[in-house]
């Protein structure tokens, strides 16, 4: 069998070429001469590259010409002579490896020399034994299906990736209101610490989170079987959290918002709000550490919900890592202005002054400017009153603020806060004249705005707990007042509460029936008259001083305010003495219900429910009521024992 040799093997070919370009015509041939330049230059510089590199005087130049493939098959050679390996193969190990070696070169198949070879002399004998004519012209057919297919395949990728990029930017639309809704998602962690300072109360009205389309969670589905991104994902996860299937959805968005990192902010988000709604569901205190990861790891992204950001806050408060609570309450806060008063309470507390002025001047602007916008929020208008100072000026503002507020209609909470304003001052008033001789206008205010306060009852009583000799003087003032004719609802309450203490109730009625004509949804002072009426054996009209009260507060839906149990009780023993034993119940019934501890309308529900019979009714309520004094006495033990552990402190002091 002859020997292949490659290199003759290419020249003969590129001679066979030669051949065929010299039987075409002129134009023909500078064409084929032109290919063969450009075949012929590369192969021979590989082949036959001469090593031009100058030689130093002392080194004689060498007359090698080996080609790029020669010199890789000459490697093996140049590396055998090199010096260190001609010293090793001396030695007796050497002569064995080089034995072996020799002895495995022989077999040609072990022989990866002899293995370029064959392959070089099999290409080329496939070469020359084709009929190129015949072939290429059959094989255009073949050729262009193949060209198609590779234009079809490029064309479908570069579809898929429009596609999926149309429904990603149509998706996108669809999800405008949605991701906006996260800012304001109402969802809280308010059972994790009882006695946070930080308030969640927010003036702006919750609204529904807008929830994904199904045309919206089927443009992101079909985005993700095209072309799979983490924004896909985020909406399928958080489309499955929104309607329920809350461990499939929290399943879709692990990748994306992982236990163990930071990843991707607005799967974050969801994961964290997610999970405050399971803590609500199990109390598990298991989720907290979760929560707080997603909820930090959510801050950068813009859409996070007001109520995550103030849990995560609240959480490293409560760890006592104010400094990094301000700063994520501070991002909350530009993100959602309304934030910036609870962060001017914060900062307060926490000793930063000018933050806390700055975050409170911030949240005065920005309830003013949302005022201009909704006139008629009483909520925003209280709110902002709170960042007032205390002083004249800032009581002054709030005054007219709230009366404004009242233009566009009543409103018990304006009202209320009114009363409570007048309130304050009149206080301010008593503790700067050092005297109980002072002008009741204010307290006067107080009541004509709103006379159900409880708190101006309070005040009345306050104002009577001077020694002898100022009462006499205050008295004796009151009257002055009342024979000028220019008595006040709060002369009249001052002087009924002077006289029924001192069980006079002839005068105390004279001044309950002017509050009644003035004030007939106050409570205390209604039913107060209504019992005056009863005792003096008037039942019927005291039967209707007490409901026409009642109407009214019914009316103002202030039926759960205090002294309205008083009310109540006073009506059920009307009915009682008129032999109305159902009315009377139901009127101890809700009474109860306003004030579970009022132990005499308990004690008068078991009387009645003794006389009808009713068993059940009456040990129902004999077990409460013995619960009530247990607890009593155990409320009355830990108070002593308290007093008793500071007196051996300030004893030992």
């Amino acid at each position: 069998m002859l020997s292949f040799d490659p290199i003759g093997g290419l020249y003969a070919f590129f001679a066979w070429l030669q051949r065929r370009v010299r039987r075409l015509g002129k134009a023909p041939q500078r064409v084929g001469r032109w290919v063969m330049s450009i075949l012929f230059k590369p192969t021979d510089w590989f082949l036959t590259k001469v090593n031009r590199q100058k030689k130093s005087d002392k080194t004689s130049q060498s007359d090698k010409s080996y080609g790029a493939f020669l010199q890789l098959a000459n490697a093996p050679k140049e590396f055998l002579n090199k010096f260190l390996v001609k010293k090793l193969e001396r030695t007796t190990f050497g002569k064995k490896l080089s034995g072996f070696v020799l002895a495995v070169f022989q077999i040609s198949f072990l022989n990866p020399l002899k293995w370029f070879t064959s392959l070089a002399g099999v290409f080329y004998a496939w070469m020359v034994t084709r009929d190129w004519l015949k072939v290429l012209p059959m094989a255009i057919p073949t050729g262009l299906m193949l060209a198609s297919l590779a234009v079809v395949w490029l064309g479908t990728q570069v579809d898929r990736n429009d596609l999926a990029n149309y429904y990603f930017k149509l998706g996108s639309e669809q999800l405008s209101d949605w991701q906006a809704g996260f800012a304001t998602q109402a969802v809280s962690l308010s059972g994790v610490n009882e006695n946070s300072s930080i308030s969640t109360d927010s003036t702006e009205p919750k609204e529904s989170k807008p929830l994904v389309s199904s045309y919206a969670e089927l443009l992101f589905r079909r985005v993700q079987l095209l072309q799979p991104n983490n924004h896909s994902r985020f909406v399928v996860g958080a489309t499955l959290i929104d309607r329920g299937a809350i461990a499939s959805g929290q399943n879709r968005l692990k990748p994306i918002a992982p236990e163990d990192r930071v990843d991707y902010p607005p799967a974050h988000a969801v994961m964290a709000a997610s999970l405050i709604r399971q803590y609500h569901q199990t109390l598990d205190a298991t989720l907290l550490p979760r929560i707080e990861h997603h909820g930090l790891a959510s801050v950068t992204w813009e859409f996070t919900s007001k109520e995550v950001l103030l849990n995560v806050t609240e959480m490293l408060w409560n760890r006592g890592q104010h400094a990094r609570a301000l700063g994520i309450l501070q991002v909350a806060a530009q993100r959602h202005p309304d934030l910036n008063a609870t962060l001017a309470s914060l900062a307060e507390k926490s000793g930063q002054k000018r933050l806390a002025q700055t975050a409170s001047q911030r949240a005065i602007e920005s309830m003013q400017k949302a005022l201009k916008a909704a006139p008629r929020n009483a909520d925003m208008r209280i709110k902002l009153i709170q960042l007032f100072d205390a002083n004249e000026q800032g009581m002054a503002n709030a005054e007219v603020l709230l009366l404004d507020g009242l233009k566009y209609g009543p409103d018990i909470k304006l009202t209320r806060a009114l009363s409570e304003l007048y309130r304050v001052r009149f206080i301010k008033q008593l503790v700067a004249a050092a005297s109980v001789q002072v002008d009741l206008e204010l307290l006067d205010k107080a009541f004509s705005f709103d006379a159900t306060n409880p708190l101006l009852i309070d005040q009345v009583r306050m104002i009577l707990q001077g020694d002898q000799k100022q009462r006499q003087e205050l008295q004796e003032g009151l009257n002055r007042i009342l024979t000028t004719g220019k008595a006040t609802v709060a002369t009249h309450a001052i002087l009924a509460e002077l006289w029924i203490e001192q069980n006079r109730p002839e005068l105390a009625k004279l001044h309950l029936e002017q509050i009644y004509a003035s004030a007939p949804h106050c409570a205390r002072y209604s039913a107060a008259l209504a019992k005056l009426y009863a005792s003096g054996g008037r039942l019927e009209l005291a039967l209707q001083v007490a409901t026409d009260s009642l109407n009214h507060l019914e009316q103002l839906k202030l039926e759960k305010e205090r002294f309205v149990d008083d009310l109540l009780e006073v009506l059920a023993e009307i009915h009682w003495r008129l032999d109305n034993v159902d009315q009377s119940t139901a009127m101890l019934e809700r009474c109860l219900t306003v004030n579970p501890n009022r132990e005499t309308a308990r004690k008068q529900l078991i009387k009645i429910y003794n006389q009808k019979g009713d068993v059940s009714a009456s040990e129902k309520h004999q077990a409460i009521l013995t619960e009530l004094a247990k607890n009593e006495a155990s409320d009355a033990k830990n108070i002593s024992d308290a007093q008793k552990s500071a007196t051996v402190v300030d004893s030992q002091n």
